[in-house]
């Protein structure tokens, strides 16, 4: 998924599969690449806004399985700024 996501001609395809990477590594416990990949989409792909919501709220749930709260409180405050 991840090399579909960094390399398809389609942006569509690109963007579904970044997110499914995402949640493959998370699955395999590989929580520092789900990150990665989570970051990169919400980076680069502001729209469907609920699949973007969903990366945050699985960036902020990795933080806090990792202890990082900054980190963790700057995901639930852009969460909170986009839901605005």
């Amino acid at each position: 998924m991840k090399r579909i996501a960094d390399s398809d001609k389609d942006p569509e395809i690109r963007r579904q599969s970044r997110y499914r990477a995402g949640e493959l590594f998370l699955a395999s416990r590989d929580n520092r690449a789900a990150t990665q990949e989570f970051e990169r989409y919400v980076r680069d792909h502001a729209e469907p806004t609920a699949t973007r919501i969903e990366a945050m709220q699985e960036l902020a749930q990795l933080d806090a399985e990792a202890g990082n709260q900054k980190s963790r409180k700057n995901w639930l405050m852009k969460l909170a700024e986009d839901h605005a």
